[in-house]
């Protein structure tokens, strides 16, 4: 695994309402202009969780029934270089934002 660095590029645009952290499409919009705009993002995903705290340590843990193992192989792809992280709160929900490439 080689060493990730921050790319403020990567960096997801935060939603502005709770409808936006709960939307389907939302994230994929924002990755596809960011990819219309030359930044080469391989994979991307969010993470709702009531704990801040634990968002980011369960994406790697990654142990969700649903396509266990792939955040983790993300992170850990001796192809990605870059990574962008960003999160929000908003009222009680609060997300987690990931890109990398």
């Amino acid at each position: 695994m080689n060493k990730l660095i921050y790319n403020p590029d990567f960096v997801v645009e935060l939603p502005n309402n709770e409808l936006e952290i709960i939307s389907k499409e939302y994230l994929g919009n924002k990755v596809k202009d960011k990819i219309n705009n030359k930044i080469d993002i391989k994979s991307f995903w969010k993470d709702i969780v009531k704990d801040e705290e634990t968002c980011f340590i369960l994406s790697v843990v990654d142990d969700s029934m649903k396509n266990a193992g792939n955040k983790r192989n993300d992170i850990l792809n001796k192809n990605n270089k870059y990574i962008g992280i960003s999160s929000v709160k908003i009222g009680k929900s609060f997300a987690c934002y990931i890109a990398l490439g």
